[in-house]
């Protein structure tokens, strides 16, 4: 599978930034500023994370495919990406943009109202959210002096430009509320949501088996079946659908793949099996489906 050449610059000596805004308790994790493509290939396949993932342009424009819609996110543009949401990057215009982004969650401070609280909650749970702040740019242009600077002060500097970009941005996602999340070490429940749902989506070319998922997070099939069922109210049967219906659609709407190249990298043994599986899902075979969202993908 072909994947994006980028330049990707990690920030700071932590793997983790704690910083406040106002009332919000923040925790970012895999900041970084990038992408600068150094061949047409200016994609990235599907994925999700557990956070919310922050995306700011500061340089050009790119293109991603999320929630099953297109989305343009241009220069001066911000995104907000729901945790859960399957998304993936299409392309950049110019061939050369640039880009902060990190994951994050937030935590309330104890005066913050419940209703405010369930306000921020509900704030968050809209898969894409996309608002022009054109003042976000002398922040970012800052955070990436005190990336190529990268000594002892860097983490310290970024955190505090994190903290005035972050109170810009809830004052144009939120009315009068904010976000929650809990920052500290991550539970025993996501680190196994971690491993399972890059395990549903990374094995994709290979025959998915509980015995290996298991034998992954250290646990019994019995147990499993309780982990995933109690993590996403599902069962591991569903859980494999569902995976693998995301990644058919995401193949069949943005590459020039054949019907049986994407059977193939599926792992399926052959397309009967294949159009039959995604029939039963969508209503469609998977040449209809394509044909149906061919209008939708930008030109």
């Amino acid at each position: 599978m072909t994947r994006m050449n980028t330049t990707r610059t990690d920030l700071g000596i932590e793997p983790d930034y704690y910083f406040t805004a106002g009332h919000f308790h923040i925790r970012a994790s895999e900041l970084h500023v990038h992408y600068i493509p150094d061949k047409d290939e200016a994609r990235n396949y599907q994925h999700r994370h557990r956070d919310c993932e922050f995306q700011f342009v500061d340089n050009g424009s790119c293109v991603y495919y999320a929630d099953g819609k297109y989305y343009t996110l241009s220069a001066g543009e911000f995104m907000l990406i729901a945790p859960g949401v399957f998304h993936s990057q299409k392309s950049a215009s110019p061939r050369q943009f640039n880009k902060l982004c990190f994951c994050f969650r937030l935590e309330f401070d104890d005066s913050i109202s419940k209703a405010a609280r369930d306000a921020a909650e509900e704030a968050l749970r809209v898969p894409i959210t996309i608002r022009h702040l054109p003042s976000l740019l002398p922040l970012v242009s800052l955070i990436r002096e005190e990336a190529a600077r990268f000594d002892t002060m860097t983490h310290s500097s970024v955190c505090s430009m994190l903290s005035l970009l972050f109170a810009q941005v809830l004052r144009a996602v939120l009315p009068a509320a904010s976000l929650t999340a809990v920052p500290d070490n991550l539970s025993l429940h996501d680190r196994r949501s971690d491993v399972i749902d890059a395990y549903f989506s990374g094995e994709f070319c290979h025959r998915v088996s509980q015995d290996a998922l298991a034998k992954r997070l250290g646990v019994s099939r019995r147990q499993l079946a309780r982990i995933i069922q109690s993590i996403y109210g599902k069962s591991f049967r569903e859980k494999l659908v569902e995976a693998r219906l995301e990644i058919a659609v995401d193949f069949l709407v943005n590459t020039g793949w054949s019907v049986e190249e994407i059977s193939s990298r599926l792992a399926y043994e052959n397309i009967a099996n294949f159009s039959a599986f995604f029939k039963r899902n969508t209503g469609l075979t998977p040449s209809q489906f394509r044909k149906q969202y061919q209008t939708s993908k930008p030109a």
